[in-house]
């Protein structure tokens, strides 16, 4: 064999084990990557009243219901199980500028733990609680 030709197949496998243990040392400082778990909003308002959701552990539920503030009517929140999910946000948004319209009551429950929970509201007058002028209640259950 010539120098040349012995030179050239020397450099080829010097090539070749280089780069294989670039290869398998990349391969071992890259860990795989984990999936990041996707938490889901469900967004509802009246006309689920009386349904069922059903969410995961870590989603969200929006629920806008209409302020009756004309007559001093006011939501309140009368039956939710705190263990299963907790209210994470309350809001109110801004009125349309239409007669009699007083905005949007919103709350915003995030899942704790999976399990049943019903979720009850009852618009009422704070001074006269059997005065009622509407109620909302879904069952929720949590996987």
């Amino acid at each position: 064999m010539t120098k040349n030709l012995k030179l050239s197949l020397i450099g080829l496998v010097l090539i070749a084990a280089i780069s294989s243990t670039a290869i398998v040392g990349v391969g071992m400082l890259v860990s795989p990557r984990q999936p990041t778990p996707i938490s889901l909003t469900w967004f509802i308002s009246a006309v689920d009243n009386g349904t069922t959701v059903t969410m995961k552990k870590g989603d969200t539920l929006r629920l806008t219901l209409k302020d009756y503030g004309d007559g001093g009517y006011s939501w309140n929140i009368t039956a939710q199980d705190t263990q299963k999910m907790i209210l994470s946000k309350q809001d109110h948004s801004d009125p349309s500028g239409a007669l009699g319209d007083f905005g949007d009551d919103i709350w915003v429950f995030t899942a704790l733990q999976p399990g049943t929970s019903s979720l009850d509201l009852v618009c009422a007058r704070p001074w006269a609680p059997s005065d009622v002028c509407a109620t909302f209640h879904i069952q929720v259950v949590i996987q």
